[in-house]
């Protein structure tokens, strides 16, 4: 639609979808998003808006403490609001500096496909109460290692999956985990240390867990391809860059302190 296109009048004055336009844009785009589902309810929920705000103006209530004091206060925080969202806008990050980084960060795209045998165990008590039933953790530790000594081939891992596994989801997929990146959240650093120490087609030793052992087989080990990251090493390349422009505004700022009885006032209570 035509930004000069009417779309109501208000109190004899008429409405642009320009302005109206402006105004929704001002709210971001889910308040804006929820107005327009209802453009009736909006255009009215506007005309009240613009009829209280010139009665206030009227009334000199933006010259009136605590409203003054408010009203820049909101002025003060859009602006700072605006002025780091145009400095970041406006950081400057080039494909250079992308293929640099990831050239010189290959660690952290590390990512490896693995299958997995889950045996999980219980306490101790319950064990001993129904051992045919039950593992403790060191039984299930002991039958961990014995299934891993047998394993040869990625045939011998997926048949002790198939006899052995407990977890039903991979067990399903023949022992099928996924793949685990090394910038990835989870797994747990420690476990993600063993695993990416692991060679193509190697076992780990069993993995203890809060109630179980895993045996990790790394399927594949690789590199992920530049294509797949450069967006999200952009996105960190942007944000560290935002960072640095903060630190350097404050350690820029120069203040000195000249009344230590404001900044101690406990101390300059005291008898």
């Amino acid at each position: 639609m035509p930004l000069e296109t009417v779309i109501a009048t208000i109190d004899g004055k008429k409405l642009t979808y320009g302005e109206l336009e402006s105004y929704l844009d001002a709210l971001g785009p889910e308040k804006k998003a929820a107005a327009l589902a209802s453009r009736h309810d909006l255009i009215r929920q506007y005309a009240l808006q613009k009829r209280l705000v010139d009665l206030a103006e009227k009334d000199k209530l933006d010259q009136i403490s605590p409203y003054k004091e408010a009203l820049e206060l909101s002025r003060r925080i859009v602006l700072i609001e605006a002025e780091i969202n145009y400095k970041t806008l406006h950081l400057a990050v080039t494909p250079d500096e992308q293929q640099k980084y990831y050239d010189t960060h290959k660690d952290r795209y590390t990512e490896v496909k693995l299958q997995t045998v889950y045996l999980g165990f219980t306490s101790d008590e319950v064990a001993k109460e129904n051992p045919k039933k039950y593992r403790n953790a060191a039984q299930t530790k002991a039958l961990a290692m014995k299934i891993r000594s047998g394993i040869k081939t990625q045939a011998d891992f997926i048949k002790a999956v198939a006899e052995y596994s407990e977890d039903e989801s991979s067990k399903a997929r023949n022992g099928e985990f996924g793949v685990v990146h090394a910038s990835d959240t989870v797994p747990s650093e420690d476990v993600k240390k063993i695993i990416f120490a692991l060679k193509s087609g190697e076992i780990s030793e069993p993995v203890l867990q809060q109630n179980g052992f895993y045996l990790f087989r790394a399927d594949t080990l690789g590199l992920r391809p530049y294509a797949d990251v450069k967006d999200d090493i952009y996105t960190e390349l942007k944000d560290k860059a935002s960072r640095e422009w903060m630190d350097g505004l404050q350690k820029s700022l120069s203040v000195k302190e000249e009344n230590q009885q404001f900044f101690n006032p406990a101390a300059a209570a005291k008898p």
